[in-house]
């Protein structure tokens, strides 16, 4: 999931949102599994908000470990690696540019 953080600038992120689905193969839900996952990651992760919170649960239940987010909130969490839009390095390992 591509999460924009305030400021960032939109031409870059336009770009990268085009990217996604090239990146992205699948869009999934979450229900009440996974908001009671969100609820035991905020409980343990005071950084996280909700929609941090819920959206690693999400990712967690459907086996995905990593995500493409300038949110350094996410590098609390083990199991899920942050890939950073503003480091090139990181979007050169998915082979997307900056």
């Amino acid at each position: 999931m591509l999460l924009r953080r305030p400021g960032a600038d939109r031409a870059a992120v336009l770009r990268q949102a085009r990217d996604i689905p090239r990146i992205c193969t699948r869009v999934h839900d979450s229900g009440w599994p996974e908001l009671e996952a969100a609820v035991e990651l905020l409980a343990h992760h005071p950084r996280l908000d909700v929609r941090d919170a819920l959206f690693a649960a999400t990712a967690a239940r459907h086996g995905i470990d990593a995500t493409l987010t300038a949110d350094g909130d996410f590098d609390a969490l083990a199991e899920l690696e942050r890939i950073d839009p503003a480091d090139p390095e990181c979007l050169a390992r998915l082979g997307l540019s900056a």
